[in-house]
């Protein structure tokens, strides 16, 4: 196998993963804390474009990863929403007027949506990174879905640099140290509630 196929299915693995602890943690833990709402909810629209541009370009990989992903983040819209933490209406009219979005610009062309979920994911992570580093409460916070993250990003810079494609380098060399520096924050975040917890056990 290539260096170039390695890489692609190693960001596509972690790239339907890495969602997948983040809901985990937030069910179980019946916590929100630290989440921030406006990353969720452009998690909740990009795997629409995306998913609809692996349709029209006849990419089923990509379909399945982004309806995966796509899932993932409706379910913790919907735990949010339940906690009061982001609005269902604003969450339901963004997820609407998106899926409305790529019917009508796929009849004109797959790529304006591709496009437009490039322009969209790029600063996805931005909203996220800027409250770990304001509040160092984090609890809802999942480590593991942030240094996946990570490491799909790293992966798809190895494989848009195999393929010399800067689309892929682009956005995923700038979103690379986000989750790394979210995940760093979650663990010192939860070193100081537990030093905070012994030094104060009643």
């Amino acid at each position: 196998m290539t260096l170039e196929s390695i890489s692609g299915l190693i960001a596509t693995a972690c790239g339907m993963a890495f969602i997948w602890p983040q809901v985990f943690r937030i069910y179980r833990r019946r916590s929100v804390e630290g989440l921030s709402a406006t990353t969720v909810l452009i998690g909740l629209v990009n795997p629409v474009l995306w998913t609809a541009f692996g349709y029209s370009t006849g990419r089923s990989l990509a379909v399945f990863a982004n309806t995966n992903v796509g899932i993932a983040f409706i379910l913790i819209a919907v735990r949010m929403a339940q906690m009061k933490a982001v609005n269902p209406f604003v969450a339901a009219a963004m997820f609407v007027s998106t899926v409305v979005y790529c019917l009508v610009m796929n009849q004109i062309s797959p790529y304006v949506v591709g496009v437009t979920g490039l322009v969209v994911s790029t600063p996805m992570f931005v909203p996220q990174l800027w409250k770990a580093i304001r509040t160092r409460h984090l609890y809802g916070v999942s480590v593991w879905s942030n240094l996946l993250f990570s490491v799909q990003c790293c992966f798809w810079v190895v494989y848009g640099i195999e393929v010399e494609e800067w689309l892929y380098i682009y956005p995923n060399a700038i979103l690379l140290p986000c989750g790394v520096i979210i995940a760093w924050r979650v663990i010192r975040s939860r070193r100081l509630s537990a030093g905070a917890v012994e030094d104060h056990p009643s």
